[in-house]
């Protein structure tokens, strides 16, 4: 923890002298002790004045044409630098220059109109220097520019005031070696120099105030944290002392688990065959509910076929009762037909015994006469077998039994039809 809060502090001093360094290069920048941002060497755009004599808008801002100038006036043309060497098409050898079409512009007095736009294409170019570190406000003053155009170049960089160039020369400094200097301008610049340096040392004393701020934040933070590192070593002080305590207490833990081992080696074993005996018994049961459960498939299947059994008991019952039903009415029918069949059959038996008794009687009638018709004719007649007399008639034939048996058969019938009723 001590540790984590080392590292949160060195962090926070980092973060601070970064902070303060920071706001050292802000200061430096604002007292033009470094120059502003330029774009890097591959942005740059940039021809030869020697080989073409320069750009069209810097031809025409040479030959001090204003209205064309404005007509070419554009951000490439404004970006595009144009560089002598001084080898080639050059009046002098010495002539060795670098300069955007602005810098021309204010060495050839250009009107104010013509400035305003360009540094509205390209205000940027207020704050660039030429060869010898001449901002156009070096340049301005030097030429004897209008205030006009004076004060467009302070509205565009009022920071140029302070700039110096490769003389270490600021602007106010080039009016005041003037013998006769424009009293607008000088007031101008002198003006607007004090009020940069004004602005200067108000932001140098607010940033005196943050460093004072800051070291006083530093000895607080710095006071607090050695507060907190002096109760974190009480702290570890105190753990180490509990962790020595808690260190011997589990040297006896240990040396009382080392008697118990055997103890626990034993339960451990006991829990294991109660383990497996408890697997097995699960083992069981779910064998058990297989088994209930094909049980009760199977008492399902058998209530189910139970069920149509007895749909087609019932079914058969009650053929059977229609039956019984269609027997009875058929018996009842057939004794009456019987019983008056066995009448006209008994009838019919006394009839043909009637019939024979009659022809029985004729016939002997007929053969006493051919006996006597023979013996008048002398033919002897053969002896014949007696014929054995019946002196009581055939019994009459008795229907009463056959018609008491088919009674019987119908009642039965009946009866084993009830006996069904009953039991549906």
């Amino acid at each position: 923890m001590v540790l984590k809060e080392t590292a949160d502090l060195e962090e926070e001093l980092d973060r601070l002298e970064l902070e303060a360094a920071l706001s050292a290069a802000c200061h430096s920048a604002d007292s033009a002790e470094i120059s502003m941002t330029f774009p890097s060497d591959g942005d740059v755009k940039e021809v030869s004045y020697n080989e073409t004599g320069g750009t069209p808008l810097f031809k025409q801002l040479e030959q001090c044409e204003w209205n064309n100038a404005f007509e070419l006036c554009n951000e490439e043309s404004l970006q595009t630098w144009v560089k002598s060497t001084g080898t080639t098409n050059t009046t002098f050898g010495w002539a060795i220059w670098r300069r955007l079409p602005i810098h021309e512009a204010v060495r050839r007095q250009a009107p104010a109109w013509l400035l305003v736009k360009m540094l509205s294409l390209y205000p940027e170019s207020a704050w660039q220097t030429t060869q010898f570190g001449e901002l156009p406000l070096h340049l301005a003053v030097e030429t004897g520019s209008t205030p006009e155009v004076l004060h467009l170049l302070l509205i565009a960089y009022m920071e140029g005031t302070s700039r110096q160039d490769n003389s270490g020369r600021t602007p106010l400094d080039l009016v005041k070696e003037n013998e006769y200097p424009d009293p607008i301008i000088l007031e101008s610049l002198g003006r607007a120099t004090t009020n940069h340096l004004r602005l200067l040392q108000n932001y140098q004393d607010k940033i005196q105030q943050i460093e004072a701020n800051h070291a006083e934040q530093m000895k607080q933070t710095l006071e607090q944290h050695e507060r907190e590192i002096q109760g974190e070593r009480e702290t570890q002080a105190r753990l180490q002392q509990e962790l020595k305590e808690a260190t011997e207490f589990a040297a006896s833990m240990k040396k009382l688990g080392e008697n118990s081992k055997q103890v626990a080696d034993d339960k451990t074993l006991e829990t294991r065959k109660w383990k497996a005996t408890v697997d097995e018994l699960k083992d069981e049961i779910k064998q058990r509910q297989e088994e209930k459960e094909v049980q009760q498939q199977t008492e399902q299947d058998l209530r189910t076929e139970l069920a149509n059994r007895d749909a087609t008991i019932q079914e058969l019952l009650e053929r059977i009762d229609t039956l019984s039903a269609d027997l009875s009415n058929s018996l009842v029918f057939h004794r009456d037909t019987v019983i008056k069949s066995m009448d006209k059959a008994n009838e019919d038996l006394q009839n043909m015994l009637k019939t024979q008794q009659a022809l029985q009687g004729h016939l002997t009638g007929q053969v006493k006469g051919l006996e006597m018709l023979l013996e008048k004719r002398g033919i002897e007649i053969p002896p014949l077998p007696p014929v054995r007399k019946t002196e009581t008639p055939p019994p009459e034939v008795d229907t009463s039994e056959a018609i008491h048996a088919a009674s019987k058969a119908a009642n039965k019938a009946l009866e084993v039809s009830n006996a069904k009723q009953g039991y549906v």
